[in-house]
């Protein structure tokens, strides 16, 4: 069974393209060439939460060693900002605060705002805006900007229809993605173990999107077109499109051989 499509001149998976696992300060002192070993591709670290550039202790004491490491150790690497924010304006500065932690660092993998905390908003127009406004900032800086967020979280707290130009990264602890939405990266578990993380549970993710090809092709996330221009933006929503209708192929596909 053919497994792939071609759009923009890049491969998209119908499954899982690529393993990998989301690490905070937390996770501890990681050996990335013993992860990278034992399978993972890529690495999404938290730069940070909150409005550090106000309070410098919020920026995440291991984010500049996980991102050195991790290239060292030859994995792709993402990052995430946890966010607090309240308005729009608390969004911009968040915003501020993240890319002023990705300022001189390249990215193979998207960065994205966590979407998940308690004492956020809980008027969906509100919140909406907010995320909104974040990744909106991102994006006009020069990155790869999704939204990460659990599944009810995505079908119950924020309009993703105002939303839908943001990648998805969805967190739903379960043998199979139930967000029927597009999205390009799925967080399937919050206590996996990994060679190289000291710590007992690790989150674990799957990618469907070839990232790197996406991301360096536009000259995003740090890097440079080929040709020495600055990036341009990506339609991350038609490419979202793309996959999943060649989702909905290969499914038909495969239950018409059964």
């Amino acid at each position: 069974m053919i497994n792939t499509r071609y759009f923009k001149g890049v491969i998209y998976m119908l499954r899982p393209i690529m393993r990998g696992m989301d690490v905070s300060e937390f996770q501890g002192a990681i050996h990335f060439k013993n992860a990278k070993k034992a399978g993972m591709d890529f690495a999404i670290a938290r730069a940070g939460y909150g409005s550090a550039k106000l309070y410098p202790s919020q920026y995440d004491a291991k984010f500049d060693d996980y991102y050195k490491n991790a290239k060292n150790a030859g994995m792709l690497i993402g990052a995430y900002w946890y966010t607090y924010a309240k308005d729009v304006d608390a969004a911009k500065v968040e915003a501020d605060s993240f890319l002023a932690a990705l300022k001189g660092k390249t990215f193979e993998m998207p960065v994205f705002i966590d979407v998940e905390d308690d004492t956020l908003p809980t008027n969906k127009a509100a919140l909406t805006e907010i995320v909104r406004t974040f990744c909106q900032r991102v994006e006009d800086a020069g990155y790869y900007i999704g939204i990460y967020a659990s599944l009810y979280w995505l079908e119950n707290r924020l309009d993703m229809s105002k939303l839908k130009d943001f990648d998805v990264w969805v967190a739903h602890w379960n043998i199979t993605c139930g967000y029927k939405g597009n999205h390009g990266m799925w967080q399937y578990t919050s206590s996996g173990s990994v060679n190289g993380v000291p710590c007992t549970r690790v989150d674990l993710d799957y990618a469907y999107i070839d990232y790197p090809s996406v991301i360096k092709g536009a000259g995003l996330n740090g890097f440079k077109k080929s040709s020495g221009e600055t990036g341009s933006k990506v339609d991350v929503a038609e490419i979202l499109k793309k996959i999943e209708h060649a989702k909905a192929d290969l499914a038909e596909a495969e239950a018409m051989l059964k």
